[in-house]
């Protein structure tokens, strides 16, 4: 029996709609190399707050479809090298192309001391209960996974304003994301110091340059820690934004 015109105009549309879903979204690509331009393999690539998760080929190349429009945090990682992690802001139907240079670290593993009051490993690894203990910093500028989970926030603007007033004052901070500078306060940076700093590591082809990271853009659930230096005399000299007099730095780390 032969199909109807209906029929087939009903089978073409389906497939034209099927195309259409699958096209939603965006795509990101690239690859990753060292700084001889040689490809890294078996690196690890995350899209923070998706679940997405790649690991690179042979030629140090990956792959995201179907990436949601909006605001991303991408993280890479491989043992030896130093993390990332930068933001790509995806369009519905884009293609964001990037270029990761990751730069060796050295092979070091701290001896673990167990202890009753201990936070997750990943905390105790980046320092941050040393920081707890001996920054000067009041101990309620530290924020562990259980502390956001209890106070279950919208935003981490919300524990700001629970570690007192002097962290709830604390405007247009200088903010780190896994060790890696994100933002500077705009007065800070009227040359786009934070875009030159990401370019010796990633380079966005044919994408629009980067905006300052904001805590509103970070979802409570992504985090495992948070630290809030709210004067001078309490940052670490590692996160003084390069020794610029920041009056305020927030350290997040990632789960």
């Amino acid at each position: 029996m032969r199909p109807t015109l209906a029929a087939l105009l009903l089978a073409f549309a389906t497939t034209l709609l099927t195309r259409v879903a699958e096209a939603q979204g965006g795509l990101i690509n690239g690859a990753v190399e060292d700084s001889a331009g040689a490809p890294i393999p078996q690196v690890s690539i995350g899209i923070v707050g998706t679940g997405l998760e790649r690991t690179t080929d042979a030629r140090g190349t990956f792959r995201f479809v179907r990436v949601r429009p909006g605001v991303h945090f991408v993280r890479v990682r491989r043992l030896g090298y130093d993390p990332l992690i930068f933001r790509v802001d995806v369009e519905d139907g884009d293609t964001v192309s990037l270029g990761v240079q990751l730069n060796p670290s050295p092979l070091g593993l701290a001896p673990v001391t167990i202890r009753e009051d201990a936070t997750a490993p990943t905390l105790r690894n980046v320092g941050f209960d040393d920081r707890r203990r001996f920054s000067g910093a009041p101990a309620a500028q530290f924020v562990t996974r259980s502390d956001i989970e209890r106070r279950n926030p919208t935003e981490l603007s919300q524990m700001l304003r629970r570690m007192g007033q002097r962290a709830a004052e604390c405007r247009n901070p200088v903010i780190y994301v896994d060790g890696s500078l994100m933002s500077l306060p705009p007065q800070d940076d009227p040359l786009g110091l934070l875009r030159e700093l990401r370019s010796d590591s990633v380079q966005k082809i044919g994408a629009p340059a980067p905006r300052a990271t904001q805590l509103s853009q970070i979802p409570p659930a992504w985090i495992e820690g948070m630290e809030v230096y709210a004067g001078p005399s309490e940052i670490p000299a590692k996160y003084n934004a390069s020794g610029r007099g920041a009056t305020c730095v927030i350290l997040l780390w990632l789960r």
